[in-house]
């Protein structure tokens, strides 16, 4: 009797663990009525917005959405159909099984989702992962995202301060999945000499879209302008990351080493849609000052090409051939044994 009465109880419990992840039909109208109105109103290409929109409410009317029993299956149905219209990394809407936050507006935070946001950024350190000399004197930074500047200011300032002395630099951007531009900008404003025009945005203003650009502001305390810049790159390395890897590239100001990224370029915000639903949607383009172009849906091509677990490797030698080629006598010397090391994975 025990025994059934807890098969039953558990039974009870995995039935009602599925009925909350069933998405209604009340639930399906909720949601499209509120996305199709955020896209006609927020997604940066306002032609492609509308054409979303009216996509989404079509197929709602004619039952495309009436096989999608749980949450995660309409939310991406959801997604598979505004990207059939906009092809846009970025924009993705998310079902999740626990209510989200109550906001006064659908597309701008709640000060407590400020507040626990700024509080995990600064648990992880705004990212910063990992800071160090590698031999030959070359600097080593991996960080896994471009943070609030508020919050990466500190971190930043403190990773550039070690790797000051060193001779040649090494980003690791592998597993970076991007964040704030104007973080990117501050990094940058490390590597320049005098302000320099590294990206645009082409931000959506109700009709218009109006261009933001990012100037690099030098640096006084621990620049490192003129030495040599390599930055390591993956599947992983993502929106802001692949705009900072694009922006040094454009300008010639670094090497690439590793595989294309991953291709996305027009930055946004969550909007919440409903109680369990919300997409991310992009209000904004890239456009670089150099290309006119951006990486949306191509990635940052790396100038050499590497797997991923030998990435490092490589840029650490190139890094060092780099330096030996305008070195002479001892460091000349020392720089070969370097070479040979790295050669031997030591």
């Amino acid at each position: 009797m025990k025994k059934h009465s807890y098969l039953s109880t558990l039974l009870l419990l995995a039935a009602a663990a599925l009925s909350s992840a069933q998405a209604s039909k009340d639930d399906k109208a909720q949601v499209v009525d509120a996305l199709a109105k955020a896209m006609t109103e927020r997604y940066v290409l306002k032609d492609k917005g509308e054409a979303a929109a009216q996509l989404l409410r079509d197929r709602l009317k004619f039952g495309a959405y009436d096989e999608a029993a749980t949450g995660e299956a309409f939310a991406l149905a959801l997604s598979r159909d505004v990207n059939s219209v906009c092809s846009d990394a970025h924009l993705r809407v998310r079902f999740s099984p626990t209510p989200l936050p109550a906001r006064a507006q659908a597309a701008e935070p709640s000060e407590a989702e400020i507040a626990a946001m700024a509080k995990q950024m600064r648990q992880a350190n705004a990212g910063f992962e990992e800071v160090k000399r590698l031999q030959g004197n070359v600097g080593y930074i991996r960080f896994n995202m471009f943070s609030d500047p508020a919050i990466a200011r500190r971190p930043v300032e403190a990773a550039m301060a070690f790797v000051a002395d060193t001779d040649a630099l090494i980003f690791d951007l592998r597993g970076n999945g991007g964040g704030s531009p104007s973080t990117v900008r501050m990094i940058c404003s490390y590597l320049f000499d005098k302000p320099t025009h590294v990206n645009s945005l082409l931000m959506r203003r109700g009709d218009q879209l109006v261009q933001n650009d990012f100037i690099t502001e030098p640096v006084k305390e621990h620049a490192y302008f003129d030495k040599p810049i390599f930055v390591v790159v993956g599947k992983r390395t993502g929106s802001g990351a692949e705009e900072f890897a694009y922006n040094l590239q454009t300008q010639k100001r670094t090497t690439l080493i590793g595989e294309s990224t991953w291709g996305g370029a027009n930055p946004g915000g969550t909007v919440r849609l409903g109680d369990h639903y919300s997409a991310f949607i992009p209000v904004g383009m890239a456009k670089n000052p150099i290309t006119g172009k951006n990486w949306e849906g191509t990635g940052v091509l790396p100038e050499v090409e590497a797997k991923p677990e030998d990435a490092l490797t490589v840029a650490h030698r190139m890094a060092v051939e780099k330096l030996k080629e305008a070195a002479q006598g001892s460091d000349r010397e020392r720089l070969e044994q370097v070479l040979k090391a790295i050669a031997g994975g030591s």
